[in-house]
């Protein structure tokens, strides 16, 4: 009988957790802003299961949105950054930005004009 291979994970997971602690944020908007379950969450960070192509692609997106911010605020700064009001998100904080369909690039786009010093 022959063996079924288990498809293997190419791209290493971002650590969920640390993405997490530095944006301030719970499981359970970790997983809006994935589009998954919180047990999903809950399984990946466990490494019990693995995201989908879809969901890895999120996590990318939103691990470069971290980056991002890392580069522009200090470490004490992130996580309130991504909880205050932001004009240029039509008064919504980066955060609730980051739920909504689009909001990561939206997000990520106004951290890059921040880093090159364009105006928001």
């Amino acid at each position: 009988m022959p063996l079924i291979a288990r498809p293997t994970q190419t791209r290493p997971v971002p650590s969920l957790h640390r993405v997490r602690a530095r944006i301030g944020i719970s499981q359970e908007t970790l997983a809006q802003i994935l589009g998954v379950s919180v047990r999903t969450v809950g399984r990946w960070e466990a490494k019990s299961s693995f995201p989908s192509r879809l969901a890895q692609d999120r996590m990318d997106r939103l691990t470069e949105v971290l980056q991002l911010a890392e580069q522009i605020f200090a470490e004490s700064a992130i996580a309130s950054w991504f909880q205050t009001p932001n004009p240029t998100l039509r008064g919504r904080t980066p955060l609730e930005a980051l739920t909504t369909r689009g909001g990561l690039d939206e997000v990520y786009h106004l951290l890059g004009r921040m880093a090159w010093g364009i105006p928001t």
